[in-house]
């Protein structure tokens, strides 16, 4: 088998891989095959030899695995075929960065089945460390006040979201570039701790979690009673002495093997409480160029090594594609892959999307990636990272790449990659790498017309995944997932409408993380009290025969108050704004529907064919027959 070795002390250079003895499981024993290793902290630290776990050198460094049972010992709790990951020995050596690793099977757990090998394998050292802090020790509760240092590194961004989870009241320490990552984690406060003192404007905390050693500081914005978790520190007698003096609570860690709180963090995962951030992979042979990143402390989340055990008979960018079509729209579900192949040069992966007719969207349902958006400008068009559970809205449809990293050269998505089948075509890209995969998608909006309330949104919508935050939308995206990777009878119906709920899913997610104040002048109609179900009505039932009094009446103002407090926050008088969405309507049956002319005609509200005929003449300059057609013949033309 391949292994990392080191055989002196020194800088990353010392890493090489060679062939080594493939390792017997003992007694109550697995022996795993290694998909992903994850480098951290301490790896750095033991192979410059300034922290001397291991002895001296020849060692292999590497706790965190993830991977796959070949073999087992007798006792052994997991059977071959068993996918499991965990940090095996720590403190002792459990040579991970190797492609087979034998471990007790009580300290590994079932990986969580939500995720990939690689973000598995980011999880062990980091996440134990803050679940055996916050939760085993500290008791972290809800309604506490906790400070949590470098919020956005390996164990913080972990320490973060478990906070969260508890239900506690998140203060985070990280620098400003990295404010937006921390804030999708869940953190309520975020400071810049590079321009401000935390100590000036901190206080009253129930739990410092402190991987920076600066265990005095973070004693003096403890509240009576209150802890600090010391990972660094985590032996310092003279600060233990501190806190008890000062009445507070001194609690190191030094993590430890733990299969019960494993499984308990993989629970979370696959519930979407807990998201592991992946900020760089690298092959093998580039172990030391991971070891050079985790050193710079500039990462967001984990730095991993996914194990490639088989051969890859293709080095293109990585990549899986599927689309649905429901004409006149086009449903694309992508599922870009890091393909690595087995060769020292890693493969990355990028995709170059067109703009198009209509506004577009993302969801990230597995792993990570980028979206940069093209000839950007504007606070609302930086390129974004993107993990699990994060949907982006495209309202203009303006082209833009997706790719493992923004320096990745991206490759023009070709109509022929697209390949329809029913109901699903996919496309395949690359080798058996870790896996991205994203659903995605187009909306036909005029863009000669645009909706009163969407054109007033920003043209690009991020929603980070945020436990409980947003339940429907969450809800929407699980539902299309299942439909999408498991079709069945009636799939072809189901996808379609669940795509035009999730657009309303995104706008309500979006309006509800705005400040009231922000909402203003904007999309703020939707969460105005009178306003509101005066739109849920127009909305519901289009035909009915609406007047500004009716209305009036479902808002609860009066005639004249309820037309100015409408067109204000809406931008168009009622009976304007009802009009056009009873067009929009009908130009989506015409499109879409094999219906008479008299039935449009009736849902949009109109007592006879030539009424309706006129109306939709002046609204898009076609008859409504005319219309029909030439939408369809694009339809066909573009399948």
């Amino acid at each position: 088998m391949r292994a990392v070795v080191q055989n002196s002390f020194g800088g990353p250079e010392v890493l090489e891989v060679v062939e080594a003895e493939r390792p017997k499981p003992l007694g109550g024993e697995v022996l795993v095959r290694v998909r992903a290793s994850a480098v951290n902290p301490v790896d750095v630290a033991v192979r410059a030899g300034a922290f001397p776990l291991l002895g001296e050198p020849p060692f292999v460094l590497g706790w965190d695995i993830s991977g796959t049972v070949v073999e087992t010992g007798p006792g052994a709790r997991y059977r071959v075929g068993d996918e499991v990951y965990g940090m095996p020995f720590f403190p002792r050596a459990a040579s991970g960065y190797a492609e087979y690793v034998a471990a007790p099977s009580r300290q590994l757990a079932r990986k969580p089945s939500s995720v990939d090998h690689v973000h598995a394998a980011a999880l062990p050292l980091a996440a134990l460390t803050a679940w055996q802090g916050l939760v085993d020790l500290a008791q972290v509760s809800a309604g506490q006040r906790v400070l949590i240092h470098r919020a956005a590194g390996g164990v913080g961004h972990f320490a973060v979201q478990i906070a969260k989870a508890r239900g506690a009241y998140v203060i985070a320490l990280a620098s400003s570039p990295k404010h937006e990552f921390v804030t999708g984690l869940g953190a309520d406060e975020v400071i810049d701790y590079r321009t401000t003192d935390f100590t000036e404007v901190v206080r009253d905390v129930d739990i410092v979690f402190d991987s920076t050693a600066q265990g005095d500081r973070s004693l003096a914005v403890l509240r009576p009673g209150g802890a600090l978790i010391s990972i660094l520190e985590h032996g310092s007698r003279e600060l233990a002495a501190r806190a008890e003096e000062a009445g507070l609570r001194f609690i190191g860690v030094s993590v430890e093997p733990d299969y019960a709180a494993l499984e308990a963090i993989a629970a979370l995962v696959d519930a979407g409480t807990i998201v592991p951030y992946v900020a760089e992979t690298f092959p093998l042979e580039e172990a030391g160029k991971a070891h050079e990143l985790v050193a710079s402390g500039r990462t967001q989340g984990k730095v991993v090594l996914p194990w490639r055990t088989d051969t890859v008979g293709s080095t293109e960018a990585g990549g899986e594609q599927g689309t649905w079509t429901s004409s006149p729209r086009r449903w694309r579900r992508c599922g870009p892959d890091a393909r690595r192949p087995s060769v020292p040069t890693a493969t990355p992966w990028g995709l170059r999307l067109p703009s198009v007719a209509g506004a577009g969207f993302h969801v990230v349902l597995h792993g990570t990636c980028w979206l940069i958006p093209l000839e950007a400008t504007g606070p609302h068009l930086e390129p974004v990272a993107l993990g699990p559970g994060d949907v982006v809205f495209l309202r203009d449809g303006r082209g833009h790449i997706l790719a493992d990293h923004p320096s990745t050269p991206a490759a023009e998505a070709r109509p022929d990659q697209f390949r329809n089948g029913p109901p699903i075509g996919s496309v395949q890209l690359g080798g058996d790498g870790p896996r991205t995969s994203l659903l995605c998608g187009n909306y036909h909006l005029d863009q000669g017309r645009p909706h009163a309330l969407v054109r007033q949104l920003p043209e690009m919508i991020h929603l980070p995944a945020r436990h409980g935050r947003h339940p429907e939308l969450a809800a929407a995206v699980q539902l299309l997932g299942s439909e999408l990777d498991h079709p069945r009878i009636g799939s072809d119906g189901i996808v379609p409408a669940l795509i035009d709920s999730l657009l309303l899913y995104i706008l309500r997610a979006w309006l509800q993380d705005q400040p009231a104040a922000a909402a203003e002048g904007r999309a703020a109609a939707l969460s105005d009290p009178a306003v509101a179900p005066a739109l849920a009505a127009m909305h519901d039932d289009p035909s009915a025969q609406w007047t500004v009094e009716s209305l009036a009446v479902r808002a609860g103002l009066s005639r004249a108050a309820f037309a100015r407090r409408f067109a204000t926050l809406v931008g168009e008088p009622p009976l304007s704004y009802l009009k056009h969405w009873r067009m929009t309507r009908a130009a989506k049956l015409l499109r879409e529907a094999d219906v008479p002319l008299s039935t449009v005609a009736a849902q949009a509200g109109y007592g006879s064919e030539f009424a309706f005929g006129k109306a939709f003449k002046r609204e898009y300059g076609l008859a409504p027959g005319n219309y029909r057609r030439l939408a369809r013949a694009a339809t066909a033309a573009t399948a």
